[in-house]
């Protein structure tokens, strides 16, 4: 799954005018609402698709699913407020993850370290927080 973080960077950079409009709309309210519970009916409704057709072109276009991207985003926020020292239930909190055990179970399964191991490697040696975890979301 460390694959989808480059292609949540790659789409990150400027909402590319690969995607369609409809789908860059739905990154664009994603971007500006990701602490709020968000529906994949909502996201169906922005880009004025039925919920079938939605998330077929959204998959196509942006090369994951909607929610995963959602993840991938929010983890990249959290990330960056852990790393300004916040703590990580607050991180997760910010970042739009119900909880801290919500935003642990998906930061490990995208990076691989949770997220109390990564801040770890960090402050040990920032050369040696694995090289996924330096690029993986970076864009943005």
């Amino acid at each position: 799954m460390h694959e989808d973080a480059a292609v949540l960077s790659a789409s990150l950079i400027a909402l590319q005018s690969r995607h369609s409009a409809s789908i860059r709309k739905t990154l664009w309210f994603m971007q500006q609402n990701y602490v709020e519970p968000i529906t994949l009916s909502q996201l169906a409704a922005i880009a004025n698709l039925s919920l079938l057709q939605f998330t077929m072109v959204f998959r196509r276009e942006v090369g994951m699913p909607p929610y995963r991207y959602l993840s991938q985003f929010r983890i990249r926020k959290a990330k960056d407020l852990l790393e300004q020292g916040m703590a990580i239930s607050v991180a997760a909190a910010e970042a739009g993850f119900f909880d801290q055990p919500h935003m642990c179970r998906h930061f490990k399964r995208a990076c691989g370290l949770t997220p109390g191991q990564y801040l770890a490697a960090a402050m040990r040696d920032p050369r040696r927080v694995p090289q996924r975890l330096q690029g993986n979301m970076d864009a943005g």
